[in-house]
């Protein structure tokens, strides 16, 4: 990602493919009910060496339906992270990195 972006991560049960997302650039992958990890210290800013991460509390994932969920074993949790960017010509948009799923046991 661009050196200096704001951004957060966004976690789902479930994948999906969406290829256009208004006012961003690039393709989203999460589906269903996605969390976004927006709490006290949790929207990053990616420094001069364009990265942030983020250290997870496996009991209270965030869930838009019920607040928190904890993590059960055999889940799949698919993560991605939306962040702000420049598009050509220098216009502000927004954009997504690859996502990731993982199996925790």
């Amino acid at each position: 990602m661009p050196a200096s972006s704001f951004g957060f991560f966004l976690t789902s049960l479930t994948q999906a493919d969406v290829s256009s997302v208004p006012g961003s650039v690039g393709r989203f992958c999460l589906g269903g009910a996605i969390g976004r990890f927006v709490g006290p210290g949790q929207v990053q800013n990616a420094g001069l060496e364009g990265t942030f991460y983020l250290e997870l509390d496996l009991a209270a994932f965030p869930d838009p339906q019920v607040g928190a969920v904890p993590v059960q074993s055999g889940d799949t949790w698919s993560f991605q992270a939306w962040h702000s960017d420049t598009a050509a010509a220098g216009v502000p948009t927004s954009n997504f990195t690859p996502a990731l799923a993982v199996t925790f046991q």
